[in-house]
């Protein structure tokens, strides 16, 4: 079997992507043979590097194109080129992950190729609903294709296992209509990664081009834990509010060391929050410190809740390597935190804050603007709560609200106050029961008041690109000379731009989504990118 993530020519990232590792493992943990795990995101980069184009940068390439009946000549010769890049053999099985809109032209022509060939084709990841599935399966109409909507760990386990029945959270074309398996177990603990086979010198070398460092370094992402959380954020959509269970700290041990052993040096620890508890942070660093202990060129980042921990805890995590932090802050109104459910203390906010900065990690906070309810109000005390606290907030990253499904807001809009209108690609748009009209404009000016103000306080936005950011810190002896280098060398990351213009402005492509066109709806461009161009 092979494991494909389809291509974009945007989302070029310098390390493997998650979702086909997870899958792999999941495939290696129930016995089955392990797959050949393929990025062409990176294959395409690399022909391009040697001066090979294809259609997929030309704007020329669309969904409908390769759904056509006869597929056009050049898209065909494009899914040729893919599929040649695959190895694709005759009748080999074959996984496609589609994480974004722009890589589904990509995917699909591929699974046409496939299908010529007489494989099987499972399609998964992020981007797809049951509606888009759907549309996808009633156009192409082959029993061969499968689409995964959510988590794929099962799935993936049930089409490997028997082809003639639908898995687990998947849908199919069955006898002139689409079907759907049964539903999956709900929350169960993923699998442990498996990253076997990683061509990691196509990834050093995106990473020299990307960062401009002569340095070759592995990047990986250690999968902790996700799609569970026991919080209760009202916009998020995997809060449950209860005591989800966790898998042991012990347990990613074995993840860590086969990075570790695979000369993996710059790391996300993925995660919504590796501070579900703090005991569990604290676990967590007792599991790791004897590895991390011995490899102090290896640096991390992170996502924490900024909830209470001693100063002693943040110094255990820059001992084993930490080097920023990303902070779901949101806002500086306790009000309006309250409004969210964010369950936070923003005295206790602020106090780690200056904790972690003492303890010289970087401290990059999510700001939340636009959350239905806001403020002018609101959004001064969070230009107060900045102000206050610029000596240690080094970057910011300001995302505009949007509606997603799978939260509290969706499940319970009249509590909330919102009347939900129409399911959009990936988000609702919504009225207030109230009457008191959305005004895009009105949370256009709030972003930019903020952002000015961010600027005027010397605070960037190096943390909407992570790794970058990460880069810096471990190429320097400490964070504010890191800091300084990086802004020397990135001056773009100290300017006002919605996180998709300064993720064009590093990739040096032309991006026409801005604060406008993400106020109230999901952007389409959301991963660190580096286009081909």
């Amino acid at each position: 079997m092979k494991l494909v993530y389809a291509p974009s020519a945007r989302r070029m990232i310098p390390y493997p992507p998650v979702g086909p590792s997870l899958l792999s493992g999941a495939l290696q943990q129930a016995g089955l043979p392990q797959p050949v795990l393929i990025d062409l995101e990176l294959r395409l980069w690399d022909l391009h590097r040697r001066g090979h184009t294809t259609i997929l940068g030309s704007g020329t390439l669309a969904p409908g194109r390769a759904l056509e009946t006869r597929m056009p000549a050049d898209v065909e010769s494009y899914a040729n080129l893919l599929a040649a890049e695959c190895k694709l053999g005759h009748g080999e099985d074959l996984g496609i992950s589609v994480m974004g809109y722009e890589q589904l032209a990509s995917a699909l022509a591929l699974t046409r190729r496939a299908l010529q060939d007489g494989s099987r084709v499972i399609l998964g990841g992020q981007f797809w609903s049951s509606q888009t599935a759907r549309d996808v399966l009633g156009t192409l109409q082959d029993s061969s294709v499968t689409i995964t909507v959510g988590d794929g760990f099962e799935s993936i386990v049930d089409w490997a296992r028997a082809a003639s029945e639908i898995p687990r959270g998947s849908l199919r074309w069955v006898s002139g209509e689409v079907r759907e398996g049964a539903s999956t177990a709900g929350k169960v603990l993923p699998p442990l990664p498996s990253l076997a086979g990683t061509d990691w010198a196509l990834y050093e070398a995106l990473g020299r081009h990307a960062y401009g460092d002569r340095t070759s370094v592995r990047r990986a992402h250690l999968y902790v834990w996700d799609k569970l959380c026991p919080y209760r954020c009202t916009f998020c959509r995997v809060s449950s509010g209860s005591k989800v269970r966790l898998g042991d700290p012990e347990s990613i041990v074995p993840s860590l060391r086969s990075l570790v052993d695979a000369g993996v040096t710059q790391m996300n620890f993925m995660t919504n929050e590796l501070n579900p508890s703090l005991s569990y942070m604290r676990r967590l660093v007792q599991s790791f410190g004897p590895i991390l202990s011995n490899y102090p060129e290896i640096g991390w980042f992170t996502y924490l809740r900024p909830d209470a921990m001693d100063e002693e805890d943040l110094v255990a995590l820059r001992r084993l390597g930490c080097r920023l932090i990303r902070w779901g802050v949101e806002t500086g109104s306790q009000s309006l935190s309250d409004r969210m459910q964010k369950d936070y203390h923003m005295s206790t906010v602020a106090r780690v804050l200056h904790a972690a900065a003492k303890a010289d990690i970087a401290n990059h906070i999510n700001l939340l603007l636009g959350y239905p309810g806001e403020t002018d109000d609101d959004v001064n005390e969070t230009l107060r709560f900045v102000t206050e606290n610029a000596s240690v907030i080094h970057s910011v990253r300001i995302n505009p609200f949007y509606l997603p499904p799978g939260t509290k807001l969706e499940r319970e809009p009249q509590r909330f106050g919102l009347r939900l209108l129409e399911f959009k690609s990936g988000y609702w748009t919504f009225e207030r029961e109230d009457g008191v009209a959305l005004d895009a404009s009105v949370v256009q000016q709030r972003i930019e008041r903020v952002g000015r103000r961010l600027i005027d306080l010397g605070i960037g936005f190096a943390g909407v690109l992570p790794f970058e950011f990460l880069n810096a810190l471990c190429r320097e002896s400490n964070r504010d000379s890191a800091l300084a280098a990086l802004r020397a060398s990135q001056p773009f990351l100290w300017t006002e731009a919605s996180p998709d213009g300064l993720k064009a402005q590093f990739g040096k492509y032309k991006m026409k989504t801005d604060w406008s066109e993400t106020i109230f709806q999901r952007g389409r461009n959301y991963q660190t990118v580096l286009c081909n161009d």
